[in-house]
């Protein structure tokens, strides 16, 4: 249903942005007495790319040509931590901040146009 609603919104020729969430996975660590823990790390740019990829071709199987402006890879987990520890790299590297900025640019854009 939702390759349906965008089908719908791109054939309006209607802007959307697709966000893949979950864009972390774990790795291995340390702590102080020497015991593996879990932790949890970005994705690759490589998996990052490949997942954006997959789903671009996934849905130019259903009509849908999405650009490399129509797609981003998120992790809202990652972006939380990094706000709790004040780590900017790691709220960064969430992609967080581009989500917020390009939803920022839509929406001062859509505003300008309903003003007018």
């Amino acid at each position: 249903s939702d390759v349906q609603e965008m089908k719908e919104l791109y054939d309006m020729g209607k802007r959307f942005l697709l966000v893949v969430t979950q864009s972390d996975t774990l790795d291995e660590d340390c702590d102080d007495d020497g015991n593996i823990i879990p932790i949890l790390v970005p994705k690759s740019d490589d998996d990052r790319r490949s997942t954006e990829n997959y789903m671009k071709e996934t849905l130019k199987k259903h009509g849908i040509k999405l650009g490399d402006e129509n797609i981003l890879t998120i992790s809202a987990f990652l972006g939380l931590t990094a706000l709790e520890k004040g780590d900017e790299a790691l709220f960064e590297s969430s992609n967080m901040g581009k989500f917020w900025n390009l939803l920022s640019d839509i929406t001062k854009d859509e505003g300008k146009d309903l003003s007018k």
